[in-house]
């Protein structure tokens, strides 16, 4: 990326204890994505719980209305390229 690039940095603290509220970091990762931004979520306090093995796999994230989505699908939403994940926890385990 060149020195023009933008670059956005959103810190994940709520974890698989408050799944409804771990989604938005995602959904805004997706939006600066789309604007071809470098983003990155840091994972901090309880955010390092959504990576841990077998997390993304089986939680949902609640949404109103509806039945709610896969956290895997909804962490995999943003461009690969264009995302990167930082925690603060060595004990995290989850690659995309």
């Amino acid at each position: 990326m060149d020195d023009d690039t933008k670059k956005i940095l959103y810190v994940q603290t709520h974890g698989v204890d408050m799944p409804e509220r771990s989604a938005t970091p995602f959904y805004l990762a997706a939006a600066g994505a789309a604007m071809d931004a470098e983003v990155s979520i840091y994972f901090t306090m309880n955010g390092p719980t959504l990576l841990q093995k077998g997390v993304p796999e089986k939680l949902i994230v609640p949404k109103k209305g509806a039945a709610g989505e896969n956290w895997l699908t909804l962490s995999s939403r943003p461009k690969t390229s264009a995302l990167n994940y930082m925690s603060a926890s060595p004990r995290s385990t989850y690659t995309r």
